[in-house]
C-alpha cells in the first residue's frame, strides 16, 4: 500500500506539472490588451480608419507586451512603415477581421528596401537545449493582388524560419494557422515577427503586408494524465508481483 501512495502521489505531481506547461509564454499574444483608440503617431489624420492604434514611424515600444522596429532602409519615397493595432469593428478595409478575440495587428510595410518588425516580451526564461513550440495566425492583407503570396518570417536569436500564403484580391482574407518547433539556444530569446524577407537594395517587401494573431510559445508537454496513470499501474502491477515472489520463496520447503 505504501508503494501505491507514492506512485500516485507522483502521478498527481506530473499531472499538475502537465497542466502547469500549457500556459502560453508571450505576453498579449493574441494582442487583446490594446492600446486606447485613436492613439499613436497618427499623421494621416485624428483615429485614422478607426484602428486602435496606428504609427508610421519606428521604433516603437514596449507598447502592452510588444515593441516595432524596422530593418532595412526606410525611404521616404517609397511609403511608410505602418503598425495597425485593430479590432473587429475598428479596422480599415484591408484588415482581416481578428482570428480570435477583438483584436489582431497589421504590419504594413509599405516601403522599399527593408521590413517591419513585431517583438514578443516572455513571461519567464527559455530552457536553453529543451523544444519549444511557437504557432500564429497569418493573414494576408485584404485586395491586395500584387504580390501573388505574401511572407511572414520569424527571427528566434537569429535564426530565421519562412512561411507564405496566397495573397488575397477580394476584400477579406483568409488566416492560416501556423506552427514550427526550435530549440531555445538563450534563457532570453530575441523573438521577431517580419512582414517579408529582408533582401539588401532589393524592393522585396512593398504591399507584402501580414496581418497576425494568436502568437503563442508553448514549453514541451508533460506526458498525458492517462498515460500517467498507466504507469502508475505497471509499477504497482510490478510491485505486487515481487511481493507475491517474495512471499513463495518464504513458504518453499528447507
Amino acid at each position: 500500500m505504501n508503494i501505491l501512495k507514492k506512485i500516485l502521489f507522483v502521478g498527481a505531481v506530473l499531472v499538475s506539472s502537465s497542466a502547469f506547461s500549457q500556459a502560453n509564454l508571450v505576453v498579449n499574444g493574441g494582442f487583446e490588451n490594446a492600446p486606447s483608440q485613436g492613439s499613436g503617431n497618427d499623421p494621416k489624420g485624428v483615429n485614422f480608419g478607426g484602428t486602435a492604434y496606428y504609427a508610421n514611424s519606428v521604433p516603437v515600444g514596449p507598447l502592452n507586451g510588444w515593441s516595432f522596429g524596422y530593418d532595412g532602409t526606410l525611404d521616404n519615397y517609397g511609403g511608410t512603415a505602418e503598425i495597425e493595432w485593430f479590432s473587429t469593428t475598428l479596422k480599415k478595409s484591408w484588415n482581416a477581421a481578428p482570428a480570435e478575440g477583438n483584436f489582431a495587428l497589421e504590419l504594413n510595410s509599405d516601403a522599399f528596401r527593408g521590413r517591419i518588425y513585431a517583438q514578443a516580451s516572455l513571461t519567464q526564461n527559455l530552457v536553453v537545449g529543451q523544444t519549444y513550440t511557437m504557432a500564429f495566425d497569418l493573414a494576408p492583407e485584404a485586395g491586395v493582388k500584387s504580390p501573388a503570396q505574401v511572407t511572414a518570417a520569424v527571427m528566434i536569436d537569429g535564426k530565421e524560419y519562412d512561411f507564405t500564403v496566397p495573397a488575397s484580391s477580394s476584400a477579406t482574407s483568409t488566416w492560416t494557422h501556423e506552427s514550427f518547433s526550435f530549440v531555445a539556444t538563450s534563457a532570453t530569446p530575441v523573438v521577431r515577427i517580419y512582414d517579408g524577407i529582408y533582401q539588401p537594395d532589393v524592393d522585396a517587401n512593398f504591399y507584402n503586408d501580414i496581418n497576425l494573431d494568436n502568437i503563442t510559445i508553448d514549453p514541451p508537454q508533460a506526458p498525458e494524465p492517462s498515460s500517467l496513470f498507466t504507469l502508475a499501474a505497471l509499477f504497482v502491477m510490478m510491485g505486487g508481483q515481487w511481493g507475491w515472489k517474495k512471499a513463495a520463496s518464504h513458504r518453499q520447503p528447507c
